[in-house]
Order: structure tokens, then C-alpha cells, then sequence
């Protein structure tokens, strides 16, 4: 804690009468940061508050300087750590306090701000407990993770469990608040509301609410696939409900790890996907959907397109991504009956009766087709990283344990033009460890690639990022690894309203052991930028 007495004023005149103001800086529970950094400087924000509202502090004085600070409602206090004794363009670290009200301060007021690295792993922390790190209630693969701008936290639906080697399905739904850096239950579902399942979605339409589609489930024989719809509203945490969907805003098609995207519309649409054969464990002798299916919130119905209601591939572990029309999806890899797939299809989707698509628009050279991963940057440009080449490394079946091998390290940059209707493959390059059924985010200027398996199956304990450039080799320079708290595949990845990226659940596995585990870990990167 470091204290200074600072100006607490209604305007930027002179100051009336001091008010005490504590201001606490804390490291993440498993990174110290502080001692690093040479200078700090700090931002006060709030409506109305004009500019140069700002100060440094250097080394052995890291005490909060005296800044005039207008008795807003909606005051923050933004703290910048450089790890030299003079500012520069970008911090090496910053932190961003939760809201205050100061409109009617008058007795000393404490200010928490959590400080962290810049392109860096860390944990999240309890902020009233700093040395605490905090976690999910209930360790979980194939969950979902969905940031919620209107309550500013991420909601975790769903996944699997691994308990004594048995599969438990969590009906509990959680929340991380990064206010306060906690995990909270905010949920659970009742048995009949049918909240059990994993690898499922979860779309944010209408602000608040979560529209859950999907997965599979298991009583304790074999699993099956799920076409039922759930509608959560999350607009008060304290206060979750779950809105009630009609059979005909179901899916026709029983579909588990399919895709789903939010169109420009506000309609959400899903495709590909498998539905389970209860008879056979061999990833070949399952169902594999290629239909597209559309849910309009608006009327809670489900319709398939006319025109062109499936995708010319039937496809599973591939992936789906809204491209900048806010029209088009883009529609890569996966596998079916048939083998991988290495073909790129273009869906165009504009409401109930206008579907065209545009087909054989390219296809992946060194990307794995099968659980890859895609990220979206500014520009509408997709980036595709690792991935597997056959189902026999991707899903290895008649073995004990299915352990995805060899897994490709390759990463291409992909534009479409919508004047044209044609993609095009803008640049190529590598990572410096080969991942699948890891994620991906495009934060600026930057990618991020995190987790996953490596060539002899061991689930990675690190991340890694790249500046990258839409030309030639993808990446301004060599990515950069770094390591994690926990190994953690097929976890769930979101981008906070902050920018910070949210890590969070997964399994683990190690070669000398028989089953794989799941993990209730969670860890934020938190890009270079100017918060």
C-alpha cells in the first residue's frame, strides 16, 4: 500500500480540501512486477476529465504523486510501469482500476489497481487477498467461455470432467470478474433445463444472453449427441435465468463440436459437427453433419437457409469464422467418413431466403485441417496455426487413451475480397512449437498462440507471440515463448474488454500417465498496449 494525500476537486481549481487517497498496487499471486519497473506513471480517467490528468514516480518513490482528481462518478486510475527511468511509447506493464464513485468523497478513499506484464502469462488474482491466486469451482475441458460486456465478466458454461477416470458433466456455470480477479457460481442448472453437456456453444445475442447449442452428454454409458437450444440471461449475475426456447428453435440435426457464428443480422448460425454412434468408439464410424442451420433470436426459431442448406463437405474438427461482411463465414478443414479435408469454403448467408456460396476458394498447404486453430485481426484477415494432417494423429482410436501426435507448426494469413468473392492466402510462416487442439488470438499488431498438444501428445505448459504483417513470411520477427502455470488443452480462450486474453480450464496429459486430467487452472495474457 502507498499512500499520498492528493486534491480531490470538483473542477480543475486550486485545491479546496485534501482528501486522502490509498492507493494499493498489486502484483499478480504468482508474478511480482513492481520490483522490476524503474518509473511508473499514472492516469486518472473518469467523464469529463481533461487532459494531462498524469504524473511519474521513479524508483524508491513509487508513492502515488499528487494528482488533481475531479469529483467524478466514474473515475479510474490507470498505472503504467517502464522497466527503464523514462517513459516510452508502450509500458512494460500497467493495470487498470475497477470504477469509483467520488462524487460525495469525503473520508479516505482506497484505490486497488492490479498491475501485470505485458506479453506475459499470469494468474488471476484475488484483489482484496493479493497472494491468492483463484480458480474455477470445477475443473473442466470442452466448456465455453463468453465475455459479457454489460456485466464486464467472462461466463463459463458447461464441459467435461474427468473424476477418477469417470466423466462428470458440471451443470454449475461460473464467472471470472476481473473487478476483482474472483471466479463466482452464478448458476445452476436444473437437471431438466438440460445445462449438461460439452462441446457445446455459446453465442452472446442481445447483449445479456447466451444462446447454448448443442454437445454431447453422457448418464454414465456411452455419450450422445444433443440438438436442444438453451437461452441463458446473465444481465444480472446475481440473478441468472434461463429463457425458454420452443422445439422449433431446436436443431434438426443432433451436433456435437460443430461451430457457431453471430451474423451481422444478429442471427447465429452453426455448422458441420458430428452426431455420436453409441455402438462405435472410432472416430470414422460416427455421423458427420454438413448442414448449416440458423437461429434467429428475434423469433426463437431455427431454420435451415434456402437455396443451399449445407456445406458441400461434411465437416468435424474444423473451424468457422465471420469474416468482415459480417456475411460470409469462413469455413475451414475438419474430416469426415472420407479422410481430412483440406478445403476452404465461403458461406454466404443473408437471411431465410438469400444463401449463396462460393466454393473451392483455396486450400491449406502446412496447416493441419483437423483441430487447428483460427483468429480474426482488425482487417477481417483470418489466421490459421497448426493443426493435424490425419485422423490417426488428430483421433487415434483402439487405444486406451486418445492422445492426438504430431502435430503441424505451420501458420497462414488469409484475405477475402468481397468484390471478387475470392480468398487469397497473404503469407505464410511458422511457430516455434507445433500445436493442436491449442487457441489463438489476433491482438493488434500481434498473435497469440497458446497451449495445446506437441509431437508426442504431452499437453504444453507455454504460449507464444509473433508481430505479425499481412505480406510474405507472417512474422515480423521470431515468436517470442513463455510459459504458463499449467499445461491445458482444448481449454477455452476469450479476450477481456480490457484486451487481455482469459485462459481458462482444460486437460492436461503427460505420457507416463493413463488418463488425462482435467483442470480448473486458469491464466491471462495480457498483450503490450496502451490500456
Amino acid at each position: 500500500m502507498v499512500k499520498r494525500l492528493v486534491c480531490l476537486v470538483a473542477t480543475s481549481a486550486a485545491c479546496a480540501s485534501p482528501v486522502p487517497l490509498d492507493v494499493k498496487i498489486v502484483d499478480p499471486c504468482n508474478k511480482p512486477v513492481l520490483a522490476s519497473l524503474g518509473l511508473l506513471g499514472y492516469e486518472a480517467r473518469g467523464t469529463d476529465l481533461g487532459a494531462g490528468l498524469s504524473a511519474f514516480t521513479v524508483e524508491g518513490d513509487k508513492a502515488f504523486a499528487d494528482v488533481p482528481i475531479p469529483l467524478v462518478s466514474d473515475f479510474q486510475l490507470v498505472v503504467l510501469g517502464y522497466e527503464g527511468d523514462r517513459p516510452k511509447a508502450l509500458p512494460d506493464a500497467a493495470g487498470v482500476s475497477a470504477r469509483y464513485d467520488l462524487t460525495s468523497a469525503s473520508d479516505p478513499v482506497t484505490i486497488t489497481v492490479p498491475i501485470a506484464p505485458f506479453n506475459d502469462f499470469y494468474k488471476p488474482t484475488n484483489l482484496a487477498a493479493p497472494t491468492m491466486c483463484t480458480a474455477l469451482s470445477r475443473a473442466r475441458h470442452g466448456a465455453t467461455a463468453t465475455w459479457v460486456p454489460s456485466i464486464g465478466k467472462v461466463v463459463i458454461i458447461g464441459g467435461e470432467s474427468i473424476v477418477d477416470g469417470s466423466k462428470l458433466y458440471p451443470r454449475t456455470v461460473e464467472a471470472f470478474d476481473p473487478k476483482t480477479g474472483m471466479f463466482e457460481t452464478i448458476y445452476e442448472f436444473k437437471r431438466q433445463e438440460g445445462g449438461e453437456r460439452a462441446y457445446h456453444t455459446a453465442t452472446l445475442i442481445s447483449g445479456d444472453r447466451i444462446l447454448i447449442a448443442g454437445g454431447e452428454f453422457s448418464d454414465g454409458s456411452m455419450a450422445a449427441s444433443i440438438r436442444t437450444v438453451v437461452l441463458l440471461d446473465v444481465h444480472d449475475a446475481s440473478a441468472v435465468a434461463v429463457e425458454a426456447v420452443p422445439p422449433t428453435g431446436f436443431l434438426t440435426d443432433e451436433r456435437a463440436g460443430h461451430t457457431a457464428v453471430k451474423l451481422a443480422n444478429g442471427e447465429v448460425a452453426f455448422m458441420g459437427g458430428r452426431k455420436l454412434v453409441p455402438q462405435s468408439s472410432n472416430p470414422m464410424d460416427q455421423q458427420f453433419q454438413g448442414t448449416i442451420e440458423v437461429f434467429s433470436p428475434d423469433t426463437k426459431f431455427m431454420y435451415r437457409p434456402n437455396g443451399a442448406p449445407a456445406l458441400e463437405q461434411a465437416r468435424y474438427g474444423h473451424s468457422a469464422t465471420v469474416l468482415g461482411t459480417g456475411k460470409d463465414v469462413m469455413v475451414v478443414g475438419g474430416y469426415n467418413e472420407n479422410g481430412p479435408l483440406r478445403s476452404i469454403e465461403v458461406v454466404h448467408l443473408e437471411g431465410k431466403m438469400g444463401m449463396n456460396r462460393v466454393t473451392n476458394t483455396g486450400t491449406t498447404t502446412g496447416v493441419g485441417p483437423i483441430y487447428h486453430a483460427a483468429a480474426v485481426d482488425e482487417a477481417g484477415r483470418v489466421m490459421l496455426s497448426g493443426g493435424y494432417g490425419s485422423i490417426a494423429d488428430a483421433d487415434p482410436s483402439n487405444v486406451p487413451i486418445t492422445i492426438p501426435k504430431n502435430p503441424s507448426n505451420a501458420v497462414e494469413l488469409w484475405q477475402f475480397n468481397d468484390a471478387t468473392a475470392t480468398l487469397s492466402r497473404v503469407c505464410t510462416d511458422s511457430m516455434s512449437v507445433a500445436r493442436g487442439r491449442h487457441a489463438s488470438a489476433m491482438s493488434g499488431d500481434l498473435a497469440v498462440f497458446v497451449g495445446g498438444h506437441d509431437a508426442d501428445g504431452t499437453t504444453l505448459a507455454t504460449g507464444e507471440f509473433a508481430t505479425y504483417r499481412p505480406t510474405g513470411t507472417c512474422f515480423v520477427t521470431r515468436p517470442t515463448i513463455k510459459t504458463m502455470n499449467d499445461q491445458r488443452a482444448r481449454f477455452s480462450l476469450v479476450e477481456l474488454g480490457s484486451g487481455e486474453l482469459l485462459a481458462v480450464g482444460g486437460y492436461r496429459w503427460l505420457p507416463t500417465e493413463p488418463v488425462y486430467t482435467s483442470i480448473s487452472g486458469a491464466e491471462l495474457f495480457s498483450p503490450r498496449r496502451k490500456p
